[in-house]
């Protein structure tokens, strides 16, 4: 059985990685314990009706830089009920490169309260219609903001948001470079 309830780290754990269609993480597949995701679909083409699953719980989760960078997301896929970023610190390239699907929204548990490192994170991302930061996308603490935009297709209307605040910032080149 594929039991990862003891797992903490899962970096690079799908790198370059074309799964199969139907193909699923399973229901031993836990992740609450988990503290690095760094690149872990790094590059990494989602089947049709992949879901991360009932237990891909990201609460303990530090390190999400590049998870889905250059991944290729099916029209469908969602981060889930239980993708929760109140712990995480690095976020940098974490949809680098990537097509997020129609509706593709970052759930109300997308908290980046506690993050520092968001360089490169929508990098070369086209981002979909009507798409939002959301309520929780608090960067008070960042530090690294490098090339956050650059490349990146905005959609019409988009907006910051009211808690975009810069007062921490260090390093903002290329934030919206050739957006």
């Amino acid at each position: 059985k594929f039991d990862t309830t003891n797992v903490e780290d899962m970096d690079y754990m799908f790198h370059k990685c074309q799964l199969p269609e139907n193909f699923t993480l399973g229901d031993k597949f836990d992740t609450s314990n988990v503290t690095n995701m760094d690149s872990m679909f790094f590059n990494c083409k989602l089947p049709e009706n992949f879901t991360l699953g009932d237990k891909f719980d990201t609460s303990n989760a530090t390190d999400m830089s590049h998870i889905f960078g250059n991944c290729k997301m099916s029209e469908n896929f969602t981060l889930g009920d239980k993708f929760d970023t109140s712990n995480v610190t690095d976020i940098s390239g974490m949809f680098q490169s990537c097509k997020l699907p129609e509706n593709f929204t970052l759930g109300y548990k997308f908290d980046t309260s506690k993050v520092s490192h968001m360089e490169n994170m929508f990098k070369n991302c086209q981002l979909p219609k009507d798409f939002i930061l959301g309520n929780n996308f608090n960067t008070s603490k960042v530090i690294y903001m490098n090339g956050m935009f650059k490349h990146c297709k905005l959609p019409e209307n988009f907006s910051l948001g009211n808690k975009f605040d810069t007062t921490n910032v260090e390093d903002m080149d290329y934030m919206f470079h050739k957006c």
